[in-house]
């Protein structure tokens, strides 16, 4: 596959208006890929025919084109990623210069993260940004996430996210994390439309100097998330260390469903630990543990319920 790609750029990159096309055939490929920009990677794998497999790590650090996000861009569609332990991640989205992956009916499964983004587009205009559509994320390890994000926006829509605990776990390990690892201002935001989570989010902007109002920040819009709980020693399907900055982290939930094993009845789902307040914007969520509860308050702590209006 790698060999395919290097030969796409024999004559030097590709540029927006010159790309490739790379055809994967149905097989078992161990190799890592490094991706190049506008030579496009297409399988013929729908989500979870697993008949085109890389068993490796993806890399993303692109050349920057035009100076710009827009024209510095990879697509990969139809494949499955088994990234062996060791390795970063399945795809590690790198780099300094601003760029864009675009995934389709990818499937991403390991003992790492899935989808692991550190770019930090101090070079060329414009956030560097994952965009996902139709596939799964999924962590084998109950120490990793499937979807770490350090810096830069993810998009998922119809993605399944799932960490998925040994059998007899008493509680989910994390699905994902957002935040920066190190000091920065970096924007680092998740937005996921119609994806199914299993699995509990943290959310860590201590290290983030942003000042900017929803910074770091998350947005379920018709999502639904499972956590297994223990009332005895309970989690929070969100859990958030704000940085010292009012609305610099903030979250919107949206026509979204709330699932747990077990709960305490009126305890909070999303949870600010201290510092700044975080606004948790909301309309129509509903919730329900297994246990019969049906009684939860959104946020607790600094986490503030920030209700929209019906217009």
């Amino acid at each position: 596959m790698q060999a395919a790609i290097d030969a796409a750029v024999s004559g030097g990159e590709r540029t927006e208006a010159d790309p490739a096309l790379v055809l994967i055939l149905p097989g078992d490929y161990t190799e890592d890929v490094a991706l190049k920009k506008h030579v496009a990677l297409l399988g013929l794998d729908r989500l979870n025919q697993f008949s085109t497999i890389i068993r490796g790590q993806m890399t993303c650090s692109l050349t920057l084109e035009g100076g710009v996000r827009e024209k510095t861009f990879a697509t990969v569609a139809g494949l499955c990623i088994f990234p062996p332990g060791g390795k970063t991640a399945g795809i590690y989205f790198t780099g300094s210069n601003s760029q864009k992956l675009i995934l389709t009916d990818v499937a991403i499964e390991g003992s790492v993260p899935a989808i692991l983004a550190d770019n930090t587009f101090t070079v060329g205009t414009g956030t560097s940004q994952i965009l996902v559509t139709d596939c799964r994320l999924r962590s084998t390890n109950v120490l990793e996430p499937a979807l770490r994000v350090k810096s830069g926006a993810v998009e998922a829509n119809r993605t399944d996210l799932w960490n998925r605990p040994p059998v007899g776990a008493t509680s989910s390990p994390n699905v994902m994390v957002l935040g920066p690892s190190v000091a920065q201002s970096q924007t680092c935001t998740a937005a996921l439309t119609d994806c199914n989570i299993e699995g509990n989010v943290r959310i860590d902007s201590s290290l983030s100097t942003a000042i900017a109002a929803g910074s770091i920040g998350l947005s379920l819009l018709r999502c639904t998330q499972f956590i297994i709980n223990s009332t005895a020693v309970p989690i929070r399907f969100v859990l958030v260390n704000p940085n010292a900055t009012a609305g610099v982290t903030a979250l919107a939930v949206v026509l979204s469903v709330f699932r747990a094993t077990a709960w305490t009845s009126g305890t909070a789902m999303i949870f600010g630990n201290a510092g700044g307040s975080i606004p948790v914007i909301s309309r129509l969520n509903s919730f329900r543990a297994d246990t019969g509860i049906i009684v939860a308050n959104l946020t607790g702590g600094s986490a503030v319920n920030t209700v929209m209006g019906a217009v």
